[in-house]
């Protein structure tokens, strides 16, 4: 499935594309779902849900929370109230959504950026957050290459962490110009749809233009979120059994974790 995970319609203050227009343009680029995501609202999602039969809108939010960090919730039921960022975190997951970080490393709006390089937040304040994220936006369409870079500099320390992209559309010649490539199949269940985006492989694609080159579409294929999940599973439970089990190749916990004879021979 090819799904942009952030798009804004004319719901967002900074956008003039009608839910139509971006519906259209969608649809055009190949797209199988969307994630509506218009600045601390939801008026949008309803009309689009109904205007789009051939595409699975994803309702959304990108909120601005207390310390000016953005966030955005997916797979919502209502609009989020709160702007304490912990405390809006709550409030997705109560309603069974999804967190997503945007653009970290954004001046001002992104949350890496706004531990780093402003002091907004301290370690602690930054390990709670981080432990309520559900997936990283590694791909914006409008970051500048400096901030994806450093976004993937920083998303090799946490390769458990599932991996997204947008096009942070507030046009709808933008709209599908970066997106995440999922390895599942189609479906507009949105508890499978969730499943997919936090363990399904995956690529990142989106579109650079270089004056030697022209306009070009690259993809950038992060770790899979659930053979990172496995093999941290696996290093931790060999770190805390002895060491005759870790020594067995043949041991059926072993082999579910996905130990393999090479894996035994470079343990030896």
């Amino acid at each position: 499935m090819k799904i942009d995970l952030h798009i804004h319609t004319s719901h967002s203050f900074d956008s003039e594309s009608s839910i139509e227009s971006v519906l259209g343009a969608a649809s055009r680029a190949g797209l199988d779902a969307v994630a509506i995501c218009d600045h601390d609202t939801m008026s949008a999602t309803g009309l689009a849900r109904m205007l789009a039969p051939d595409i699975v809108i994803i309702p959304g939010m990108e909120l601005t929370t207390d310390r000016g960090t953005h966030i955005i919730g997916l797979f919502l039921e209502e609009e989020v109230v709160a702007r304490d960022i912990l405390g809006a975190m709550a409030e997705i997951h109560e309603q069974q959504g999804l967190v997503m970080i945007p653009h970290p490393y954004r001046p001002n709006t992104g949350l890496w950026h706004n531990r780093d390089r402003a002091n907004l937040y301290s370690g602690e304040e930054i390990e709670k957050i981080i432990s309520q994220v559900d997936l990283i936006e590694a791909v914006n369409f409008h970051s500048q290459p400096e901030e994806i870079l450093d976004t993937d500099r920083h998303l090799r320390l946490l390769t458990a962490m599932p991996q997204g992209a947008g096009s942070d559309a507030h046009s709808i010649d933008d709209i599908g110009k970066a997106y995440v490539d999922l390895d599942c199949d189609r479906t507009d269940d949105p508890e499978d749809l969730k499943k997919a985006l936090l363990r399904a492989p995956r690529l990142l694609r989106f579109e650079a233009y270089s004056q030697l080159e022209g306009t070009r579409t690259l993809s950038i294929t992060p770790p899979s979120p659930q053979k990172a999940l496995m093999k941290k599973t696996r290093e931790i439970i060999e770190s805390i059994l002895p060491g005759s089990w870790r020594n067995s190749a043949r041991h059926p916990e072993r082999e579910e974790l996905g130990a393999t004879d090479s894996d035994e021979n470079q343990e030896n």
